[in-house]
C-alpha cells in the first residue's frame, strides 16, 4: 500500500502513542504530548495551532515527543516541531541551579547566543556537559551543535567523553551528532570512533553547515590514524574527499587539502591516483608549494633533473614577495625539506635589502631589520632541525641583533626566553665539540632563572647530574616540572604528554612518565608526538622492543623528520644490544 509522507507521520506517531496509551495512567502528559504531536500534521491550521498550544503548555513533557518529530521525514512536520523546541523549556528540574540559569529563555536566543551558553555550560565541570548531551540531541541549528562538538574534541576528561559516547548514533544522519560521538569513543574504541567521524564527514559532505572548522579537525584526526597505521593511500582519499569542500580558499590559493594531497604523494609515493590528481588539480598546479611537492615526488621516482627543473621553476614564480617567500619556506620546513625551505629564506635577505633601498628612494619609513630577523629566525630553526646547534645559535643572535634596531616586538616569548635558546644552543654545540670551557659557562647561564622552554630542561638536567650538580639539577626539573603544570592550568589543557616528555627525557620519575604517556596516548591515539614521547619512556624503563614498534609508527608518519630518525636509530641500538645479552 502506498502512503503519502505526510499519512506515514501521522500514522507513525499514532502508534507510538497507541504503544503509550497502555502506560498513560503512569504518564499522562508524555501521551497527550504525542496526541498533539500526531495534531501538528493536520491539514487544518486551526488544528495546528491548538496542537502547538497544547505543547506549549505541557512544556518539558512535550520536549522528547517534539524532538522525535523535529526528525521527521515529513518537512513541514520537522519544521514545526523544530521551532516549537526553541520554545519549551531547556532544563530539567534535576539540573543544577547554575545549569538552569544559563538555559532559562535559551529557545528565544539567536544562533550565537546560543554558541555563548554552550561555552558557559562546557566551563561548568559538574553538570554543564550533561546538559550538552541534551543539546546536542534536541537543539535544531546544526552550526550550535558544532560548537559543542569543538568541546568535546577538545576536552581531555574521560567523565566528560563518557556521557558522549552514549549518545544514540544508530540511524543517525546528523554530522555534528556522529562527530561528537566519534571524539568521544576515540580514546576507548580507536576503531569505532574512526568510523563514526567518517559517517560524519559523509553527512556533511550532504549537507554542510558552519562548523567552525570542526570538520576539518575530524579529517585531521582521521588523517593522522592512517599516517600512523601506514594507510597512506587511506590519507589520499581523505583529502580528495576534504578538497570537495574546495579546492581554494578566498584569496584564491590551493587550501591546506590540496597542499597536503601533493605533500602525501611526495613523502609517500606517488600514490595511485597522482596522474588524475594532475588532472583534477591543473588549475593549483602553478603555485610554487604545489610545484615543490610534484618537484618531490619525481625526485622519488629518480627523476632528479625533471625535479631540479621544477624546482626552479617554482623558486622563480615569485620573485618580489617577502611574505610569500616565508609562506612558501614555512610549508617545505614543515614537509621536512630543509634545503628547498633555507632557500626560500636565503631570499629574503636580499629582497629586503633591495625594498629598503626602494623605499629610500621614495621616502618611505620602513624597518627592513624585522624582515631581516625574521629570516635569520626561521634559519635559525633549519639549522636546528639539522642538528647544526653552532649555526643556529648564531642566527638567533643575528636575528635578536637586529629585533632590537628595529625596536620589534617579539610574539609569543619573552627576550629572556630566547637568550635561554641561544644558550642552549651554544651548550649543545660546545658538548659535540668536547668542550669542557664552552659547556661550562652555557650551563651557568641557564642554572639561573626559570627555563621557560621544558625542552631545554631535558638536555640540562642530565648534563647537570653528570656533572655532581645535583642540587641546581633537581631544582630545574621540578621547576620546569611546575611551568607545564601551570601552564596546562590556564589554557585548560591536559599537562599528561609534556610532564611525561619532561620526566623521561629527565630521567627522572620514569615510572609515572611511562604511565602519564601511556594515558595520554590512549587519549589521543591520532597524536603522533604522543606516541613518540611513549616510546621514549618505554625506552626510559627499558621496554626496547616496544619503544622500537611505537617509533616505527611514528617514523612512518614523518619520514623526513631527523630528530625521530634518531630516536629510532638510538632505540633500535638499545634493543640489538639487550638481544645480544639475552635480556
Amino acid at each position: 500500500m502506498k502512503y503519502t509522507v505526510a499519512y506515514r507521520v501521522v500514522l507513525g506517531a499514532a502508534l507510538v502513542w497507541g504503544g503509550l496509551a497502555r502506560s498513560a495512567e503512569v504518564d499522562p502528559e508524555r501521551a497527550a504530548a504525542y496526541r498533539a504531536v500526531a495534531a501538528l500534521s493536520s491539514g487544518d491550521p486551526a488544528q495546528r495551532d491548538k496542537a502547538a498550544k497544547a505543547l506549549i503548555d505541557l512544556g518539558a513533557d512535550a520536549r522528547r515527543p517534539v524532538f522525535e518529530a523535529s526528525r521527521s521525514e515529513d518537512p513541514e512536520l520537522r519544521a514545526r516541531a523544530a521551532d516549537l523546541l526553541l520554545k519549551l523549556p531547556w532544563f530539567l528540574p534535576d539540573d543544577s541551579p547554575e545549569v538552569r540559569k544559563l538555559l532559562d529563555g535559551y529557545g528565544k536566543l539567536d544562533v550565537e547566543k546560543r554558541k555563548e551558553v554552550v561555552e558557559e555550560l562546557s566551563k561548568l565541570t559538574q553538570h554543564g556537559h550533561d546538559a550538552l548531551v541534551r543539546l546536542i540531541e534536541e537543539e535544531p541549528s546544526d552550526d550550535v551543535k558544532w560548537a559543542i562538538v569543538s568541546t568535546v574534541r577538545l576536552s581531555f576528561r574521560d567523565v566528560v567523553l563518557e556521557r558522549f559516547r552514549t549518545l544514540e548514533t544508530n540511524d543517525v544522519d546528523n554530522a555534528p551528532v556522529l562527530a561528537a560521538a566519534g571524539h568521544a569513543w576515540l580514546p576507548k574504541d580507536v576503531a569505532k570512533g574512526e568510523k563514526l567521524l567518517r559517517r560524519s564527514l559523509a553527512v556533511d559532505q550532504e549537507r554542510p553547515a558552519n562548523d567552525a572548522g570542526e570538520v576539518e579537525a575530524a579529517f585531521d584526526r582521521l588523517q593522522n590514524l592512517a599516517l600512523l597505521a601506514g594507510r597512506y593511500d587511506d590519507v589520499a582519499e581523505l583529502l580528495r574527499l576534504r578538497a570537495r569542500r574546495g579546492a581554494v580558499d578566498e584569496e584564491g590559493e590551493p587550501t591546506k587539502a590540496v597542499l597536503h594531497l601533493f605533500a602525501t604523494h611526495a613523502q609517500f609515493g606517488p600514490l595511485a591516483g597522482f596522474d588524475k590528481d594532475l588532472q583534477t588539480y591543473r588549475a593549483q598546479l602553478n603555485d610554487p608549494r604545489v610545484m615543490f611537492a610534484i618537484g618531490k615526488a619525481y625526485e622519488r621516482c629518480g627523476q632528479q633533473a625533471l625535479a631540479a627543473a621544477i624546482y626552479r621553476s617554482a623558486f622563480l614564480i615569485d620573485l618580489v614577495s617577502i611574505e610569500d617567500r616565508f609562506s612558501q619556506g614555512d610549508f617545505l620546513m614543515r614537509q621536512g625539506w630543509l634545503d628547498l625551505a633555507e632557500a626560500q629564506f636565503a631570499a629574503v635577505f636580499d629582497l629586503a635589502s633591495d625594498h629598503s633601498a626602494e623605499h629610500r628612494r621614495q621616502q618611505i619609513a620602513v624597518t627592513p631589520e624585522i624582515d631581516t630577523a625574521n629570516a635569520h629566525f626561521r634559519m635559525a630553526q633549519v639549522a636546528a632541525a639539522r642538528s647544526d646547534d653552532q649555526t643556529a645559535a648564531e642566527q638567533m643572535e643575528q636575528a635578536m641583533d637586529l629585533h632590537h634596531k628595529a625596536r620589534g616586538l617579539l610574539r609569543g616569548t619573552t627576550e629572556q626566553a630566547m637568550r635561554q635558546e641561544i644558550d642552549w644552543h651554544r651548550l649543545r654545540a660546545a658538548r659535540t665539540k668536547g668542550d669542557t670551557i664552552a659547556i661550562q659557562h652555557a650551563l651557568d647561564g641557564l642554572v639561573g632563572p626559570p627555563i621557560a622552554n621544558p625542552d631545554i630542561a631535558n638536555d640540562v638536567v642530565p648534563m647537570l647530574r653528570e656533572m655532581g650538580r645535583t642540587d641546581e639539577a633537581k631544582r630545574m626539573f621540578d621547576q620546569a616540572y611546575e611551568t607545564i603544570q601551570t601552564v596546562a592550568l590556564e589554557r585548560g589543557s591536559d599537562p599528561k604528554n609534556n610532564l611525561a616528555w619532561l620526566c623521561a627525557r629527565c630521567g627522572e620519575r620514569k615510572g609515572e612518565a611511562l604511565r602519564m604517556a601511556d594515558e595520554a596516548t590512549r587519549a589521543m591515539p591520532d597524536n603522533a608526538a604522543f606516541v613518540d614521547t611513549l616510546a621514549e619512556a618505554h625506552f626510559q624503563v627499558g621496554h626496547y622492543a616496544e619503544a622500537v614498534r611505537l617509533e616505527t609508527k611514528v617514523v612512518g608518519a614523518r619520514p623526513s623528520d631527523r630528530f625521530l630518525k634518531g630516536q629510532l636509530k638510538r632505540f633500535q641500538a638499545a634493543a640489538d644490544e639487550a638481544k645480544k645479552k639475552g635480556e
